[in-house]
């Protein structure tokens, strides 16, 4: 089977070359200048439909670049700058094509305010940055938004979760959350939800009985999967739903700062 293919001129790749899966779809299709990936790049799933599509210059993405769904449809468009950056207007959009977030970086850092809609196009949410430092004071959070409303969401055990960003409350998705909020201590405490098969969800400190927004999530079968600090993801996985309570995407953070998406369950693409 042909893995790869393309042509050379003084034993250096240049033009498009073509890479392929084991079954023999198409992969890939970069272009090379010298040798080095440096051109239009566009990269396909096993099923034979695009996911990426941009300009690729040695490491990264530079200029205009989209991520799509396997419905075709556009799930992120992107612009970044010379050294990988993003830079400018990016947007992310739900299945139906609806815009999802609009986010204005500068440099690779959020700047000014950010904008949240559910698939209807509702407005959720607003935040507003300034060299990608969140202004909490300026957080918008609208009333009946899936931050309060998704399934799973349980206000007498969550009730903490109300003016926080979506990814403390995406994570509510087990209606049958059995955790409690118990009065806590005087000073510091801990406070721990459990899962129903009895595994610790969220151990979140509390000073003075007023919650840090500082915790840590886990799954149910005990894996670390998020760690937050003033409500803001540090290192972990947000998983993101649409207004059905479906997965939409998984986004990565590392060190409070957004590093990519992790691949949908098999059975979230279809």
């Amino acid at each position: 089977a042909i893995v790869e293919e393309g042509n050379y001129v003084n034993s250096s790749r240049t033009g498009v070359w073509t890479s392929y899966y084991p079954s023999g779809g198409k992969k890939s299709e970069m272009t090379y200048v010298n040798n080095r990936p440096n051109g239009h790049a566009v990269f396909y799933n096993e099923k034979g439909h695009k996911s990426e599509e941009g300009t690729w210059k040695a490491t990264h993405w530079i200029g205009d670049y989209k991520m799509f769904y396997t419905n075709d449809s556009v799930r992120q468009a992107f612009h970044y700058n010379s050294q990988g950056k993003r830079d400018g207007a990016n947007y992310m959009y739900w299945p139906n094509g609806r815009l999802w977030t609009s986010v204005t970086y500068i440099d690779g850092k959020e700047n000014d305010w950010v904008y949240e809609f559910d698939s209807t196009g509702r407005m959720l949410s607003e935040f507003f940055y300034t060299d990608g430092q969140e202004d909490i004071s300026q957080r918008k959070i609208f009333p009946g938004s899936y931050h309060e409303d998704h399934p799973g969401y349980n206000y007498s055990t969550d009730h903490e979760c109300i003016d926080c960003h979506v990814a403390i409350v995406v994570n509510m998705k087990d209606s049958s959350d059995n955790g409690k909020i118990s009065d806590p201590k005087p000073d510091s405490s801990i406070v721990i939800n459990q899962w129903p098969n009895g595994k610790v969800k969220r151990e979140t400190l509390f000073v003075n009985g007023n919650s840090t927004g500082n915790f840590t999530e886990f799954d149910e079968k005990g894996n670390q999967t998020g760690i937050f600090k003033n409500y803001r993801l540090i290192d972990g996985e947000e998983y993101c739903y649409d207004s059905k309570g479906k997965l939409m995407r998984i986004a990565l953070y590392k060190n409070g700062k957004y590093v990519g998406e992790a691949p949908l369950p098999e059975k979230e693409n279809r």
